[in-house]
């Protein structure tokens, strides 16, 4: 596995997005212990929808953490204290969208941000004001990690997407994070909350030299690209599911609830292995069951074959297990993939699931969203569900355990060395306001949280922790939390 206290330079860890952190110093013992570092000071300004991210020789070659938040202000804090390195704020964030609906306000950096090690840039999208305090346009900007001077922008209403689409600000929102690959930092744009005006899903390619922007969108309108877990890659193609479309009743399908691989650029070439949706698209669109609540999942299976498979989670409680080789086109019928489908929830899976294989086994946990509990749960009950890839089952797929999640987080999956101390973290947002642990493979909880001294405020559903040389963070609104051993 990677080395301890190793950057976290995107959106839960890697490119897959598999939320998986080998640290040493975090073991099933030590977890059972950890309480809030109340020496890490933390303090930002404005509400908080991204993750934190790490980057072990930041300022003046020393750790630090990177954070963005809807004021419009992006921040490097101090590993050690939390004391603020810099902070750049970015023009003036929207107070409404502008569009007719959206429940984000003010409205300025929502999706988490990338980094590139080799550019020392950190990559995102503000949302700036009008006059009238409404969205006035998105602009993707790169800042140094340094120092945070601007090393470029792009304004994304200047871009057209190869049919000549133009890309309308005011409906449109950038919920999912950023992904870094191959030179090229690709961000995704859906619609606001309530599904308002004419927004497509949007991918845009920007290279990290600020020059030679290009986007990709869907045909339909609607079918927005919003689970914050953001594009996800295997190092070449790139993946991203998208919602609703709001054309009505259509014969043909029109990339609405749809799993894509996408080439370098973007672009897309429209054949049948390079997208899936699930035969009942129509019905899903109907009833606002979004395949893009959350992210794909690239996910390498050893015990699989085929191994290399990627998979989409949707509003409708299943998991769409398909071979990255051939993701098949419209599937047979409704409730099949190529590799597997399984309905795990009873509720909408939208927020951020994680994988790993740990001592051979490959593990997907992933937890609904206001309401909903697990199905088919091997032990325990509740709305954190852990799913085993497992070749003996009829959808490749079998429930591990549910557990009560306490909260509406985000799961990561910690070990200590890659197959010792498997453990999932949430942080119990809106909700018991604490962090928690269980263990990986049975669900058994090892951290329940502390005490009140441990609890944090104001951390919301849609941002997820991260593990850093011991130590777990946590953004919150106005403040990023740190709990330690």
């Amino acid at each position: 596995g990677p080395p301890v206290g190793t950057s976290v330079l995107q959106f839960h860890n890697h490119i897959n997005r598999d939320g998986y952190f080998v640290d040493h110093a975090i073991t099933q013992a030590a977890a059972a212990g950890y309480t809030l570092d109340t020496s890490f000071a933390g303090t930002i300004a404005g509400n908080v929808y991204a993750s934190p991210l790490y980057v072990q020789s930041g300022p003046r070659g020393k750790g630090a953490l990177y954070i963005a938040t809807e004021s419009d202000n992006v921040y490097a804090l101090d590993e050690a204290t939390g004391a603020v390195d810099w902070m750049v704020p970015i023009g003036t964030a929207a107070t409404n969208t502008g569009a007719g609906c959206g429940n984000i306000g003010p409205i300025g950096i929502t999706g988490t941000p990338a980094i590139d090690l080799a550019t020392r840039l950190i990559v995102f999208s503000a949302a700036t004001a009008d006059g009238n305090k409404n969205i006035a346009t998105h602009t993707i900007h790169a800042l140094s990690i340094d120092d945070g001077t601007e090393a470029w922008s792009v304004d994304v209403s200047t871009l057209t997407d190869p049919t000549g689409l133009a890309f309308n600000p005011q409906p449109q929102n950038q919920r999912s994070a950023v992904l870094i690959v191959g030179g090229i930092a690709y961000v995704a744009f859906g619609g606001h909350y309530g599904d308002c005006g004419d927004y497509h899903g949007w991918v845009v390619g920007v290279p990290l030299s600020g020059k030679g922007a290009k986007a990709w969108a869907t045909q339909v309108g609607g079918a927005g690209i919003w689970g914050p877990g953001g594009p996800a890659s295997d190092g070449q193609s790139i993946y991203v599911t998208t919602g609703n479309g709001n054309g009505g009743s259509n014969t043909s399908w029109q990339e609405s609830e749809g799993l894509f691989r996408l080439d370098p650029g973007p672009s897309f070439t429209q054949q049948s292995a390079d997208y899936f949706a699930p035969h009942n698209w129509d019905s899903l669109d109907g009833s606002d069951l979004d395949l893009s609540g959350s992210e794909p999942l690239v996910i390498d299976a050893p015990a699989l074959s085929p191994s290399e498979l990627v998979m989409a989670q949707g509003k409708d409680g299943y998991l769409y297990l398909v071979q990255r080789a051939d993701l098949g086109g419209v599937s047979a019928a409704a409730g099949t993939a190529n590799v597997g489908a399984l309905q795990v929830l009873s509720g909408e899976i939208t927020n951020a699931g994680a994988w790993a294989t740990v001592g051979g086994t490959t593990y997907v946990v992933v937890r609904a969203n206001q309401g909903g509990s697990g199905i088919g749960c091997a032990m325990g009950s509740g709305d954190l569900v852990a799913v085993k890839l497992d070749p003996s089952a009829p959808q490749k797929m079998s429930v591990a355990w549910c557990a009560d999640g306490m909260g509406e987080g985000s799961p990561i999956i910690t070990t200590s060395d890659g197959t010792s101390d498997g453990l999932v973290w949430t942080a119990g947002a809106e909700s018991s306001n604490q962090l928690h642990a269980w263990d990986l493979a049975t669900g058994a909880i090892v951290f329940k949280g502390g005490t009140a001294a441990d609890k944090f405020a104001h951390v919301r559903r849609f941002t997820t922790p991260i593990a850093a040389n011991g130590r777990i963070f946590v953004g919150g609104d106005n403040k990023v939390y740190a709990f330690k051993p």
